[in-house]
């Protein structure tokens, strides 16, 4: 995760992003966490595997040849404490409370759901909807349980809070050993979801790849599980 000190007076929703230009190109990045005046702004950013590991990195022709997402990463990654870099925005229409919100809004169940790094706006969903003390439930898929990124802050906060209100589902498409959770594609839980929110006030937000983000909407929406309204995305891939 990346971490800036943004300037002073520099606002956003949660569920906004960031554009980060630079040679030329612009990477757009969701922001991970929600506005609480801090002034920080948390990035989820892939690493290439060919910076996983110490001392490794993309130089010349290898650099050229990768993509948009991985040459940004090879920029981001050697950025220093107390560096500088160039964003732009907040960006983004897929956000949950404004200024005009009404208490009403808090008795609806936030239910968000992601796949991969899609989990970046769904975390600062997440943190807002808990602060204002909005029911939560967020579906969170990934390939296996190290890339389940910020679950140890989700369990923990499902784990303390009432199971009426908070609301986490890890699912797994590559389970190790012995898990007991939920999994195969994210898509396989839509179901189970759907069936869920009929009886339950809801406001739902989704991130991840443009195939899951259509099979939802098909279960909620098509379905007639919820309102077309009441759904939220954006999709990458």
């Amino acid at each position: 995760m990346l971490t800036l000190q943004v300037p002073p007076g520099f606002i956003w929703r949660a569920g906004q992003y960031l554009a980060l230009p630079a040679a030329g190109e612009t990477l757009y990045l969701s922001i991970a966490n929600h506005c609480d005046g801090s002034g920080r702004v948390e990035l989820v950013v892939a690493l290439p595997s060919e910076l996983a590991a110490p001392g490794n990195a993309l130089v010349g022709p290898d650099y050229e040849a990768a993509g948009l997402e991985r040459r940004a990463a090879v920029r981001l990654a050697a950025l220093t404490l107390g560096g500088r870099l160039r964003i732009e925005g907040p960006h983004g229409s897929m956000y949950g409370w404004d200024c005009h919100a009404t208490d009403d809004l808090a008795t609806e169940t936030r239910v968000l759901v992601s796949h991969g790094t899609g989990i970046a706006p769904m975390r600062a969903l997440w943190q807002e909807a808990r602060q204002r003390n909005q029911p939560t439930l967020l579906l969170q898929g990934a390939r296996t349980a190290a890339d389940l990124i910020f679950s140890n802050e989700f369990s923990a906060a499902a784990l303390h809070a009432s199971p009426s209100t908070t609301h986490y589902w890890p699912t797994l498409t590559v389970p190790p050993d012995g898990w007991t959770g939920r999994y195969g594609r994210v898509q396989r839980t839509f179901s189970e979801l759907a069936a869920w929110v009929q009886h339950t006030r809801v406001a739902v937000f989704a991130c991840g790849r443009q195939a899951m983000v259509d099979d939802l909407k098909r279960h909620l929406v098509d379905s007639g599980a919820i309102a077309e309204d009441k759904l939220q995305s954006e999709a990458h891939g």
